[in-house]
């Protein structure tokens, strides 16, 4: 990212100072950038793509110590992908957090490179299996394990499939309504907290929590509402 308007980068002339770098080196003396190409939403954001792996490592390498001031490289994408039918005393703690350690056991058990792990289904429900995705560092391996089928999980093995990102729905901050924003409403202000009318919650003094999404006994942002956060309910 440039720091300033004067530091800007070209992907031009990102591509050229990477080129010029690797063809320096041994059995590179042709090489050349698969594609460059340019966000249509950040002029700013400028992606390389590679061949494989270890050309993604090299490519990565040179960016980071080449392309000069003003310039971040981001870090590497990763793949996630959905996993069933998984024991939830294999993932989280009495907490309803992550173990820790977990995602280091599940790269070591499906040979892969676990970088975060995120539970789907409701934390706090007392069903001993659940769903949860799995963010892996390199797309051979969720193409694999997807291929599969199956990944494993404290020793037992649950089955993998596409993970469809589902984004929360737009939620009012005004009247906790889904569907719009705060500056579109028009409606009488509800408590995020007791869904009564006429405060804030952050004023509120009702022990009851009730949702006005869903109607469930918790605050209106909470992640237990199956309106907003279906994927987390299934």
């Amino acid at each position: 990212m440039a720091e300033s308007e004067n530091e800007k980068k070209s992907a031009g002339s990102i591509r050229a100072a990477i080129e010029k770098e690797i063809r320096t080196m041994d059995n590179h003396t042709h090489w050349r950038c698969r594609a460059v190409t340019v966000s249509p939403r950040d002029p700013n954001r400028i992606r390389i793509a590679c061949r494989d792996e270890a050309e993604h490592q090299l490519v990565k390498k040179v960016a980071e110590a080449k392309t000069g001031r003003g310039v971040r490289v981001l870090r590497d994408e990763l793949y996630p992908i959905k996993v069933n039918s998984v024991k939830r005393a294999t993932v989280l703690d009495g907490n309803h957090d992550v173990l820790a350690g977990a995602a280091e056991a599940m790269s070591e058990e499906n040979d892969t490179t676990v970088a975060k792990i995120k539970w789907l289904s409701t934390k706090e429900a007392a069903k001993p299996y659940g769903s949860m995705v799995v963010y892996l560092t390199k797309g051979t391996d969720a193409r694999r394990l997807l291929a599969d089928g199956y990944f494993h999980v404290g020793g037992e093995s649950g089955t993998t499939r596409v993970f469809e990102h589902r984004p929360r729905p737009v939620q009012c901050y005004n009247c906790q309504e889904i569907g719009h924003k705060a500056f579109q409403c028009e409606k009488t202000q509800k408590c995020a907290k007791c869904a009564t009318e006429g405060h804030h919650h952050s004023r509120c003094n009702q022990e009851v929590p009730k949702c006005v999404p869903c109607g469930g006994p918790h605050e209106s942002l909470s992640k237990n509402c199956w309106k907003l956060y279906p994927p987390r309910h299934e």
